[in-house]
């Protein structure tokens, strides 16, 4: 019998754990971030869909009002989900006789930046 002592190997070295922390921390720094990206995402969507049922309510009130409405560009705020949204409505000449096209843009709260949604219809004179 020998007098060394045997080391019998039952476990994880330190570099070992160390390595497998390093990967554990990388994925949960990934899967924080991806969490992350996809609430913006779904900020943005919302946005975009309440910006959007602004316009569509100023087509329809369009749609049904008196055609000399348009004829000027008109701003105004519309309150959405207990929002104010600023709209802004246009309405251009076309080149076939007797239709117009009218441009509806919504921004959130104040006119500024790009329009978070931009309606185009057209309507006869």
């Amino acid at each position: 019998m020998s007098n060394s002592p045997r080391f019998a190997k039952n476990g994880f070295t330190l570099i070992e754990i160390l390595i497998a922390l390093a990967v554990l921390s990388i994925v949960a720094i990934s899967a924080v971030k991806a969490s992350g990206n996809a609430i913006n995402n779904i900020y943005y969507l919302k946005q975009q869909t309440f910006a959007h049922w602004v316009a569509m309510n100023k087509a329809a009130e369009l749609e049904l009002a008196p055609q000399s409405l348009e004829q000027e560009k008109k701003e105004g705020l519309a309150m959405m989900a207990d929002k104010p949204w600023g709209w802004a409505i246009m309405a251009h000449e076309t080149s076939e006789t007797g239709l117009r096209r009218v441009e509806i843009l919504v921004w959130a709260e104040k006119r500024q930046g790009e329009p978070a949604a931009r309606l185009t219809m057209f309507r006869r004179r």
